[in-house]
């Protein structure tokens, strides 16, 4: 029979607790938005006005060029500077585990007990 005192403290309390989340001011956009992360050191070879050439490889791999000296590898590993290999023509760039070559009929990186994967200008 006094059921309805019962009723009304739940429902009042659920009012206040509401208008007490209305009442705060929202947080701007920008203080919840992630910042962007710094691109990593290892790209910075793979950009720049010394790259004369990129290539983008079988098995999500890329090759940026260096003019005559050097090509930087990026594989899921990391990113890998290889040296020309000297008076190589075409032009080879390799070192113990990796290898690309630019021919007649295309280019090609070769990672050692993995294989060689099939590259093309972008």
């Amino acid at each position: 029979m006094h059921r309805t005192p019962l009723l009304i403290a739940p429902t009042l309390l659920a009012m206040a607790l509401a208008a007490c989340s209305a009442d705060r001011p929202e947080a701007p956009a920008t203080a919840n938005s992630p910042t962007p992360a710094a691109a990593p050191e290892s790209q910075a070879s793979t950009v720049g006005a010394d790259v004369t050439m990129r290539y983008t490889c079988n098995g999500d791999h890329t090759v940026a060029v260096h003019g005559e000296t050097s090509a930087t590898v990026t594989t899921a590993d990391g990113t890998t500077e290889l040296p020309r290999v000297a008076d190589s023509a075409p032009p080879q760039f390799a070192n113990d585990t990796l290898s690309f070559s630019i021919g007649t009929r295309g280019a090609e990186l070769g990672h050692a007990g993995v294989g060689s994967f099939a590259c093309r200008p972008e």
